[in-house]
């Protein structure tokens, strides 16, 4: 029996072609090519390999570079969110419509977190917020956090339904048990149970897994 929804944040609750992630993604080149002091391309590729290493360019820096990560974190994250999105009321009823607990679970850090999900207008339909910090800069797709994750909220891999737009973010989350939900990617690997071309279509989720009352 499902019990609790994991949701990511960034491209997932949101569609990418707002363009926030994109400009968050240009704040953190602009920041590591200051600090590190580093040309633009060296410091797309580090990125990439710190990516592909630790789930986060910020995990990366601060254990190899010993960037502070609330210095990274007031550079990048310091933006206008209504620059980019606004409430949404359709996504609000998909929520509203889903009986399960709702859980976001993202690597960006809390503040950012919750200042975009009050602009979407749907901060009270989220119970918990598991954030970059909550496992020391781990974040995802480390296996670890996921267990922590599942520790928080007292439930198993089975009771929960993970959502992403990242298809390696879940791997990890099928490994523990949870049905997993791809968002906006054309692949759909076999860990993978469901793939939407929006979070609208959760709904059909629901449906599918025999929640419609």
């Amino acid at each position: 029996m499902i019990r609790h929804l994991l949701l990511d944040l960034d491209n997932t609750l949101y569609p990418k072609q707002a363009g926030l992630i994109e400009h968050i993604d240009q704040r953190i080149d602009n920041f590591l090519v200051q600090r590190l002091r580093m040309e633009r391309q060296a410091v797309n590729s580090l990125r990439r390999l710190y990516y592909e290493k630790y789930g986060t360019t910020l995990r990366g820096v601060k254990e190899n570079h010993g960037v502070d990560p609330l210095e990274y974190i007031a550079h990048a994250y310091h933006v206008d969110i209504s620059d980019f999105i606004a409430a949404d009321p359709k996504l609000r009823q998909v929520l509203q419509g889903i009986s399960w607990g709702k859980a976001v679970f993202s690597n960006s850090p809390l503040d950012y977190v919750n200042r975009v999900l009050t602009a979407l207008d749907i901060r009270d339909l989220i119970d918990r917020i598991f954030d970059v910090t909550f496992s020391d800069y781990r974040g995802k797709p480390d296996p670890a956090t996921y267990r922590q994750v599942l520790q928080v909220l007292g439930v198993t891999g089975n009771e929960c339904v993970m959502v992403d737009d990242y298809v390696v973010n879940l791997l990890p989350a099928k490994e523990l048990g949870m049905t997993t939900v791809l968002i906006g990617a054309e692949e759909q690997p076999d860990y993978v149970d469901f793939r939407l071309d929006s979070i609208y279509q959760l709904r059909d989720v629901w449906v599918a897994l025999g929640e419609e009352f």
